[in-house]
């Protein structure tokens, strides 16, 4: 059983790896989409875009550190809900929630924080968005590599109970998508 016990449940998916970074490599750059099912109005789900290091930090390395590395690396954010159209079951983008497609938000908000997280009540059939991810080629000093990732978690609101058949089938609906292969610059641990 996924959660403490049949009142409470917590279902957290395997994170995908969006981009693993050397701040002392080349310029490159990266955009991934994503799909994040809401496959329940009574349940809501956190989605995480968090950097650390890939692997132990190197000696003398404190958290939290400046992810974009004085701005040597920017990491653009588009989040929106998202309906499926009925014949096609393609999702289509209906409100954004942060950003938007042409003007993205830079994540983080501080330079003290290392990612972003939103929480979203299925008001709609999911979450999409892309993330940008841009690296502008050797900075300055020998920061750790960093990895970005994508974590959820679905859990039900409040007072909302589920049976197990019903939380077996909503987290069978549960798996974001992130297709391509994630963004490599440099040596990755």
């Amino acid at each position: 059983m996924n959660g403490l016990n049949w009142l409470q449940r917590i279902h957290e998916p395997a994170p995908s790896r969006l981009a693993t970074l050397n701040p002392t490599a080349s310029a490159t750059s990266a955009v991934r989409a994503f799909i994040i099912p809401l496959p329940d109005m009574r349940v809501q789900v956190k989605a995480a875009f968090i950097a650390g290091p890939a692997g132990a930090p190197p000696a003398g390395t404190t958290i939290p550190y400046d992810v974009t590395f004085g701005g040597n690396i920017s990491v653009l954010l588009w989040l929106a809900v998202a309906e499926r159209q009925p014949d096609t079951g393609i999702y289509l983008p209906t409100g954004n929630l942060v950003g938007t497609r042409l003007a993205p938000q830079a994540i983080p908000l501080d330079i003290s924080l290392m990612g972003y997280s939103e929480d979203a009540v299925a008001g709609a059939d999911a979450l999409i968005g892309e993330v940008t991810i841009a690296h502008s080629g050797a900075g300055p000093g020998t920061p750790p590599i960093t990895t970005w990732w994508l974590k959820t978690r679905y859990q039900p609101v409040s007072g909302a109970l589920f049976s197990e058949a019903e939380w077996t089938q909503i987290v069978g609906a549960a798996t974001p998508s992130v297709p391509g292969a994630p963004l490599v610059a440099g040596s990755p641990p």
